[in-house]
Formats: C-alpha cells, sequence, structure tokens
C-alpha cells in the first residue's frame, strides 16, 4: 500500500470521531494491510546493508516473515554477493508463539561465510523421516528445500528450547561439511513417536569425527521424566562416541551410555580427595568414550567429558 494512502485511511477513521468499540476493527483492519508494506521495508534494509552485515539476529513478528525473508531476499536473481560477510544467524520465534520449523531456513545455509547458525524454540518433527520408498526402490526422506543445501561451511550448530526429533539433526549435519561444535536441547516429549533415539546420530556425527570437538546433548527434566514412563521405547545409546577421536568436550545424557554393564553399579567417589561427581572407577567408564579427556563425572543425570564449563555455558 502507497504510503499517502495509508495515512490518509488512517486519519479519514480518525477523523469520523466514532466509538472506540467501532473505530478499533477498523484500525486493525487497516494495520494488517499494512503489515507486508511494514515488512518489505525491513527487508529492503536488510538487503541495502547485505555485503557488509556479520552478524544477523532475526527476531520475528509473524512466523510467515521466513516465507517473505526468504523469497526475497534469497531467491532472487541478483542473490550472487549478498550476505557474503555474515558469520553467524541467530534466530527466534514470536514469543507468544513457541513453534518455528526448520523448512524455511535452508536459504540461510548457503551463506559463504556462515559459521555459526543457532535458533530458539523450534519445534520440528518431520524433517528428514522417511517418507517411504520410490519405484526405483531407494528411502526417500522428508527434505524439502534442504535438498538444494551441500557442504555448507557452518561449523556452530546451536538448538535451544526446542522439539525436534534426531531426523532433523541429521540434516542440519549432513548439510555441513565439518562441524566443530554441535548443541541440542531435547524438550518435552509429546508422545513415543517424538522419542530423540540417540544411537540415530551415528551416521551424521561419525561424518564430522575428524572436526567435531564440542558436543552437548542435554535432556530439560520434563524430558528425563517422561521418557522414563512406562510404555517408552529406549532411546538407544551413543555406543559410537569413542570413533569422534578430536573430540575434547561433551555433555550427553546419563541414560545415552547404557551400553555399560550395570551403570548403576558405578560409584561415585566420596573420598576428600575427589571432586564432587567424580568417578570411582573411571578406568571402566573411559572404555565407550573418546580417549584421553581431562576429567569424567556425572551431574544431573548428565556425563560430563572434558572440561565442560565453557561448552555453551553448561557448568
Amino acid at each position: 500500500m502507497p504510503e499517502d494512502a495509508f495515512r490518509q485511511l488512517r486519519r479519514a477513521i480518525d477523523e469520523l470521531d466514532l466509538p472506540e468499540s467501532l473505530a478499533d476493527p477498523w484500525r486493525w483492519r487497516l494495520e494488517k494491510m499494512g503489515m507486508p508494506r511494514a515488512a518489505v521495508c525491513a527487508e529492503l534494509c536488510l538487503l541495502l546493508a547485505s555485503r557488509k552485515i556479520k552478524h544477523v539476529s532475526l527476531r520475528l513478528s509473524v512466523l510467515n516473515d521466513f516465507l517473505a525473508i526468504g523469497h526475497i531476499l534469497f531467491e532472487t536473481p541478483n542473490w550472487s554477493g549478498r550476505f557474503d560477510q555474515v558469520q553467524s544467524v541467530s534466530v527466534a520465534p514470536p514469543s507468544d508463539i513457541r513453534q518455528l520449523d526448520l523448512y524455511n531456513l535452508a536459504y540461510l545455509f548457503k551463506m559463504p561465510n556462515l559459521r555459526r547458525f543457532e535458533i530458539l524454540g523450534c519445534e520440528e518433527h518431520y524433517l528428514g523421516r522417511s517418507e517411504g520408498w520410490n519405484s526405483q526402490g531407494q528411502l526417500e526422506a522428508n527434505l524439502g528445500p534442504w535438498r538444494l543445501v551441500q557442504d555448507s561451511r557452518v561449523e556452530t550448530i546451536v538448538i535451544r528450547e526446542g522439539a525436534i526429533r534426531h531426523c532433523a539433526v541429521n540434516v542440519l549435519l549432513n548439510a555441513c561439511q565439518a562441524v566443530k561444535y554441535l548443541h541440542v536441547e531435547v524438550d518435552l516429549l509429546k508422545s513415543e513417536w517424538d522419542l530423540f533415539q540417540f544411537f540415530r546420530l551415528e551416521d551424521a556425527l561419525c561424518r564430522h569425527a575428524e572436526s567435531l570437538e564440542y558436543l552437548a546433548i542435554v535432556q530439560n527434566q520434563k524430558n528425563k521424566e517422561r521418557q522414563g514412563e512406562s510404555g517408552f521405547r529406549h532411546s538407544g545409546c551413543l555406543s559410537f562416541l569413542p570413533r569422534l577421536d578430536n573430540l575434547r568436550s561433551a555433555v550427553v545424557p546419563l541414560r545415552a551410555l547404557t551400553s555399560i554393564p550395570d551403570i548403576g553399579s558405578i560409584e561415585v567417589a566420596s573420598s576428600e580427595d575427589a571432586s564432587p561427581g567424580e568417578l570411582s572407577n573411571e578406568a571402566e567408564i573411559r572404555q565407550y568414550l573418546p580417549p584421553s579427556p581431562e576429567r569424567i563425572s556425572i551431574c544431573n543425570d548428565n556425563v560430563h567429558y572434558g572440561s565442560t564449563t565453557h561448552l555453551f555455558g553448561l557448568g
């Protein structure tokens, strides 16, 4: 809508001097008509500064903003050269809507110098899940625009306060050349089918075995309690961790190391010389982890491997 027309309509409504109960619906309709115009203005500002921006933080007013930004900024013919300097992107949905899927974010991974990707409040249950076999007998996955993303140079992936399945994490990892840092917060389970299966990450994580240095898979308390309820399948274990030779620090759920014989028999050292949470029989547990960590400890049902105080703010 042209700016002059927008102002004239707004002034006309005000000059009618109607009761608020009558005027407010019309003001709301007018604002709704102006929202796309405001969004385009914001996108054009991004566009004009796109060759100099290094850090992008998107705080969306409506979820449809992703579609508009993705189309206007990343799918137009003069894409070349835009956002070449961007090194990090942080994305969050509206504060009152905790639902943001990953399908519309594939274009972000096409930024040539993007190294860090962080998303807050994502609920993704379908990306990367199997759709069945095609006529050639090949198992197809639900990837959408992520099929077009290959060898992204993203090194750090942080997913906070999110409810996503292992399939989506695999898609992100497989889209990158060499991931160094991975942090995933596993949120509340809604059903048995939303179970985050640790062992399903094996192929994708081992693909980055030479580069992966820091790994954090953290379950919130409600997620731990729900997964422990009867009727839920076991989530599998991270039995492939010893293959991640360059891993320096990690935080993983204790339940993800249940391949350890009789995990309940591993005692926590209580001597004055031992740090709180330090295992008394480290030799037994070390065989299930990469070699030579600085230390191994258990805290809040999580296994801490190496020095983890600096790992994405986890203590």
